[in-house]
């Protein structure tokens, strides 16, 4: 159970649906003695969005429980923490089975009766195929799409603009790959024709960006619907990666405004201490939900074998970016799982400041690169070696996640910390100051990859005389190779003199390999990771590689969270490969 300043209470357990699938789910519970007499069930966005939005998700979840509403929010199926895959057939059928099941739960649980969906954007056509064949008394359409097949064009948009092609029907989609009876279910929803059965109250939330449409006001009203709508902005701020996502508060003042007029009537609130049936149970391994003590509690999902074995070290994975433990497309849960069934154990971490150990939503709180994180991941080790059996441990995280597993080792020791596997480094030493998205060394290095990559096109080079901003930017570029050529060159003078003269980073290897911490580098081929590598510590990382100390592998199609299928398949087989060693 977590708390926080709200005076509200969390719990996060998996919901076992009528189908077996297990729902990872949060109650966002009030902490007073009554309740209101309607729950809320967050219907999050399925594909990319899901990751985009969960701090705006958490966040609401956690003012309606501020504001006297029981609050349900899960990863739908196939996606995070959650049982079954997006390859499966009958996922999108079994995304209604978690939502029967949730409803079931206010009912068994909480004494709740009544239930309103919030259906946020593709979470809107979910909802919408529930309320037309299930009793539901309100519902709240939150940027809706109105149309599944709108829904699955513009993932095939996605598709386009990553340059993906895939085999086998699927679509890509940014890294929540969309499989043909998914989108033949999605592309059979209008909620324009819905049939409202039960349904008495709705709120629509249209985007203020967009021409103002009244089709499904008019579409429920047509049922006797009693329908609210407003025009609103922040659907653009909300659904940007998660560094620099901002939380729509008056959207979310809207919906707890239409809520408290519409609901009014309050019950008894039994306070749940604790969820039952809290873990995950799968074919060879089980999942439980961690909460490390600390001055700000750290959230986290444990995944060991059946049965576990701790004389094997228990991988930490740590946030990749602003994201949530569940990595992007899901990739920590899948490594987690994979090397579960292997006989491995592992930890998803939440730092202080990021996904479910977040309390807050300013701009500052979810800096991937907070000065905070060495130190949380310093206190979760130690706890976790002072409180279950593993005492030896590997850290691993993506982009953010790789520099703050870095820098844990390097400013806390760590000695029971064997091996470091860093994936898409866009910084091994973050500066206050520096882009969130493109530190400073990793931009110069991407910007050589670029520059080099076009020096023999002629087209490139009539381009960039007839547009300013560019000859500017290739200036600049170049006024800072020339710096950074005189310093390597100053530094290889000074070597031929006798005066060994070591980068911070080439020290810090070193210092790491004499403890005995072994360092892998996982790089998607267009990424700036390894050119950064070499331009800091080139000598000592060859070095390194030659003596089995260190080990680089490029990953093929390879972009930072590794979109396509087959470049996250290849790098979970080099991550399992690397990790057994």
């Amino acid at each position: 159970m977590m708390t926080n300043p709200l005076d509200v209470q969390r719990h996060a357990f998996w919901l076992r649906s009528a189908t077996g699938e297990q729902s990872f789910t949060w109650l966002h519970q009030p902490k007073r003695p009554t309740i209101n007499a309607v729950g809320v069930i967050i219907v999050g966005p399925v594909g990319p969005e899901y990751m985009h939005s969960h701090r705006s998700l958490r966040y609401l979840a956690d003012q309606l429980a501020a504001k006297g509403f029981a609050c349900l929010r899960y990863d739908p199926l196939g996606m995070g923490n959650s049982s079954h895959e997006l390859a499966d057939e009958s996922v999108a059928r079994d995304w209604l089975a978690t939502l029967a099941a949730a409803s079931d739960f206010f009912r068994n649980a909480l004494n709740v009766t009544d239930v309103v969906l919030l259906g946020l954007r593709s979470g809107a056509l979910v909802a919408s195929a529930f309320i037309a064949t299930h009793p539901v008394k309100g519902a709240v359409f939150w940027y809706p799409y109105l149309k599944g097949s709108a829904f699955v064009r513009d993932l095939q948009i996605i598709d386009s603009m990553l340059h993906l092609s895939t085999e086998g029907g699927f679509i890509e989609a940014g890294g929540y790959p969309l499989y043909p009876a998914t989108q033949t279910w999605l592309e059979q929803i209008d909620v324009l024709t819905l049939q409202a059965g039960h349904l008495q109250h709705a709120l629509i939330i249209n985007n203020a960006a967009q021409p103002p449409t009244k089709k499904l006001q008019q579409a429920l009203a047509a049922q006797d619907v009693v329908v609210t709508q407003q025009n609103l902005s922040g659907l653009e701020r909300m659904m940007k990666q998660a560094e620099i996502t901002e939380v729509p508060e008056d959207n979310i003042a809207a919906i707890i405004d239409w809520l408290h007029t519409t609901y009014a009537i309050e019950q008894d609130n039994p306070l749940l201490d604790q969820m039952h049936n809290n873990d995950l149970i799968s074919d060879g391994f089980r999942e439980e939900a961690l909460t490390i003590p600390a001055a700000r509690p750290l959230f986290s999902v444990m995944t060991e074998p059946a049965t576990p074995d701790n004389q094997k070290p228990l991988l930490v994975f740590v946030n990749g970016g602003s994201g949530h433990h569940v990595g992007p497309n899901r990739l920590y849960v899948d490594v987690c799982r994979r090397l579960a069934k292997m006989g491995f154990s592992s930890v998803r971490l939440d730092l202080s400041n990021l996904g479910d150990s977040a309390q807050d939503i300013t701009p500052a709180s979810h800096n991937p690169y907070a000065l905070t994180a060495p130190g949380d991941i310093a206190a979760a080790v130690s706890f976790l070696r002072e409180n279950t059996p593993y005492q030896r441990f590997v850290l691993s995280g993506l982009c953010s996640g790789a520099h703050n597993s870095f820098q844990a080792v390097v400013q806390h020791s760590l000695p029971e910390v064997c091996h470091i596997m860093l994936i898409n480094p866009l910084a091994f030493y973050w500066k206050q100051g520096d882009s969130l998205l493109a530190p400073e060394d990793s931009q110069h290095e991407a910007d050589a990859a670029h520059y080099s990559g076009n020096v023999r096109s002629l087209g490139k080079w009539i381009s960039l005389f007839t547009s300013p901003k560019k000859l500017r930017n290739a200036l600049a570029f170049a006024v800072r190779l020339v710096q950074k050529k005189l310093i390597r060159l100053g530094k290889q003078l000074a070597g031929a003199l006798g005066f060994v003269q070591l980068s911070p980073l080439e020290k810090d290897l070193l210092s790491l390999n004499q403890r005995g911490t072994r360092v892998t580098l996982l790089i998607g081929e267009t990424e700036p990771g390894y050119r950064l590598l070499m331009a800091q510590a080139g000598a000592t990382v060859k070095q390194q590689v030659a003596k089995g100390q260190m080990h680089i592998a490029i990953i093929k199609d390879g972009d930072h969270t590794f979109s396509s299928l087959a470049s996250r398949r290849q790098l979970i087989d080099l991550f399992i490969e690397q990790y057994k060693l």
